[in-house]
């Protein structure tokens, strides 16, 4: 990561405006052993209690990493009740990367936040539809196999 993510453009300008990272060692007693890191890089985002929100282990490329931080800043927004600011999050993920591992997810999440917005059902039906056609095998689209009934 350090060698090729880490120092890319993109991240070097949005980083510190979104993050606070945080580098320890794998071995590094509590946290290691509180967090469950028996891999590395891990990368994990917690809110700001400290729980955990969004993991990955394993080196990302520069944009797969881009969607990592953009799903764990919107699903942290999504837990505290901010449904604007974590769609805004998901649209640039999926306009940006559509290709990218997260999109799955993010079109679950993308799902959830507007139903929790809106308090309209159809958009639960809508994410598992469009992951339905895109990601059949997606264990997200098993995650939404209830609101096809909706």
């Amino acid at each position: 990561m350090d060698a090729v993510t880490y120092p890319s453009r993109e991240a070097a300008l949005w980083l510190p405006e979104r993050l606070v990272p945080v580098r320890l060692p794998h071995d590094h007693d509590p946290l290691a052993e509180q967090f469950d890191i028996v891999r590395t890089p891990c990368l994990i985002f917690l809110d700001p209690q400290g729980t955990e929100v969004h993991r990955t282990v394993g080196v990302l490329s520069p944009d797969e990493f881009s969607s990592f931080v953009q799903l764990g800043t919107a699903k942290l927004l999504y837990r505290q009740g901010q449904w604007q600011p974590a769609l805004e999050r998901l649209e640039e993920l999926l306009n940006k990367n559509p290709q990218s591992l997260s999109v799955a997810e993010a079109v679950f999440l993308r799902g959830r936040c507007l139903y929790r917005h809106t308090h309209s059902p159809i958009h639960l039906k809508e994410a598992h539809e469009q992951l339905r056609s895109k990601f059949p095998g997606s264990e997200w689209t098993l995650r939404t196999l209830q609101y096809r009934l909706l």
